[in-house]
């Protein structure tokens, strides 16, 4: 059984505020737990010599033979331990799961999750360079409760983090809760789609539109989930056309020809990728090969781009 008091007192000796000694905490800690976790499992070996079948009480007690951080952090210093492991500064995603730590929302006056909150998947979806899809999934079990889908302050939702770090499993959990597929963040004007979509996640593109994904939608840039996979993958005219096929009938037909910021439409940026299944299907979907962008001002080349890459698609 871990000692509370010891607990307590190492709590008591750690400014918050400051982020060397929040690293000197989470040491200090993790080094209690793995001698409380050793003690443990030398308790299991024991009662094991004793009865062969103990195994299903032992790990029923495990876990409340281990801390319970809420008894000495508030929630919102243990959501300051885990963004600063984002940064290998500690190990305490690894330690929360150890101890069964699990983040409770806080409910409104009629016992629904507040969800208005910043938390380390947020801060992981900024740090998205540095930060392992394998870390994210860790911190999707300690934020497990799918019913509450906490937004930061730009609209970046956690089903938004799950969609960029390609975890279907819980993306789908999240909209198995009732989650907006079109929810956007303020920012990038991003919906869950345009993340799958610029990912080239099939499985996960055929999830949202399965839940209503909107494929229209447009981002700050003005760019739709179709301009996203011209752009950014032009050799997967597979991807577009599942947009094309799975959307609700209530999003039908697909605006092939929207423009964004810059005037470019879908078949514009197909072009430029030179991928002539890409314009075929565009084509064939009813894209209007006149619109380029800044017609006045396109060069020649691609006007003869345009009319050879259409050629083969009328052959």
């Amino acid at each position: 059984m871990y000692d509370m008091e010891a607990l307590r007192r190492l709590r008591e000796n750690f400014d918050f505020d400051s982020e060397k000694e929040r690293r000197q905490f989470a040491k200090q800690l993790e080094s209690l737990v793995q001698s409380w976790t050793v003690h443990l499992s030398i308790l299991n070996l024991t009662l094991k010599d004793v009865d062969t079948d103990c195994d299903l009480l032992t790990e029923a007690h495990r876990k409340s033979q281990l801390p319970d951080f809420n008894l000495i952090l508030k929630k919102e210093e243990i959501d300051r331990l885990l963004t600063d492991a984002l940064y290998g500064t500690n190990r305490f995603i690894s330690l929360a799961i150890k101890t069964g730590y699990k983040d409770e929302p806080d409910l409104d006056s009629v016992g629904k999750p507040v969800t208005r909150r910043t938390t380390a998947l947020h801060r992981a979806a900024r740090l998205i360079r540095q930060v392992s899809s394998t870390l994210v999934r860790d911190l999707f079990r300690v934020y497990d409760k799918f019913d509450a889908n906490y937004v930061d302050e730009d609209g970046l939702t956690h089903l938004h983090v799950a969609c960029l770090f390609g975890c279907e499993d819980v993306v789908e959990k999240f909209l198995d809760h009732g989650a907006d597929p079109n929810c956007r963040a303020k920012q990038t004007g991003y919906t869950t789609l345009h993340l799958a979509t610029r990912l080239g996640s099939h499985d996960m593109v055929r999830l949202l539109l399965e839940y209503g994904a909107n494929p229209n939608l447009a981002d700050e840039q003005g760019r739709t989930a179709l301009h996203s996979i011209c752009q950014e993958l032009g050799d997967d005219w597979f991807l577009a056309q599942m947009l094309l096929v799975l959307c609700h009938d209530e999003f039908r037909p697909v605006l092939v020809d929207a423009r964004d910021k810059r005037g470019d439409t879908p078949l514009n940026l197909a072009m430029e990728s030179e991928n002539e299944m890409l314009v075929r299907l565009l084509l064939k979907n009813g894209a209007d090969r006149t619109l380029t962008d800044k017609a006045e001002d396109v060069m020649s080349r691609e006007l003869a781009k345009l009319e050879r890459l259409a050629g083969v698609a009328k052959e």
